[in-house]
């Protein structure tokens, strides 16, 4: 049988891990603003790219994989799927050579924009 005192500490454990992932969860929410600016500028370069847009097309699948994967270990699933296809689409138009306005790129990432103008803070005007 397990001591008051063992069994009291292992019912608050939860708790805290709750309380850690939380605040965790909402640094990522944060987080999320900065990640939709970085997007914005990389649509702003992948359109002006030249001839080869292959690296254009790499970042937007970098960044996408990494939102991709934090936005599911946090619940934000819209995110998640919308990173993903983003993701998809950035890679078939690198190893496919496409052209810097490639539409499924394009519809994924303006889709994932659009998502992270309603899921991400806005900075206030305090702070501009």
């Amino acid at each position: 049988m397990s001591s008051p005192k063992s069994f009291s500490r292992r019912a608050r454990t939860p708790i805290a891990l709750d309380d850690a992932q939380e605040s965790l969860r909402r640094k990522f929410h944060c987080r999320l603003q900065s990640e939709r600016i970085q997007l914005a500028a990389l649509a702003t370069a992948l359109s002006q790219v030249g001839d080869e847009p292959s690296s254009a097309f790499e970042e937007l699948r970098l960044c996408a994989h990494r939102m991709h994967g934090a936005a599911a270990v946090f619940d934000y699933l819209e995110v998640a799927a919308a990173a993903g296809s983003l993701e998809q689409a950035s890679e078939v138009a690198s190893t496919a050579h496409a052209g810097n306005f490639d539409r499924p790129v394009w519809t994924a990432l303006v889709s994932l924009l659009g998502l992270l103008d309603h899921v991400a803070p806005q900075p206030s005007k305090s702070s501009r």
